[in-house]
């Protein structure tokens, strides 16, 4: 998206590419924005599937079966 403003008479190109959310005359600093926010996204999903991945392990154990957490009486 992109839009022509004016400021003390001399004309200014804005760009936006979260549909006018955000603003920036330099293209290449919206680029720079989307690609630290897209590796920061990958960042936080990877910790979470590690997490994901802890949890499994603790609910199948080592052996791949599911643990219970009550102890059953015989």
């Amino acid at each position: 998206m992109k839009k022509i403003i004016e400021i003390h008479g001399q004309r200014v190109e804005l760009y936006s590419r979260d549909e006018g959310r955000t603003w920036s005359s330099n293209p290449q600093l919206i680029v720079a924005y989307e690609q630290r926010r897209e590796m920061l996204r990958l960042e936080i999903q990877q910790k979470f599937a590690r997490i994901d991945d802890m949890q499994a392990s603790k609910r199948y154990g080592s052996h791949g079966f599911e643990m219970s957490s009550r102890v059953s009486s015989w």
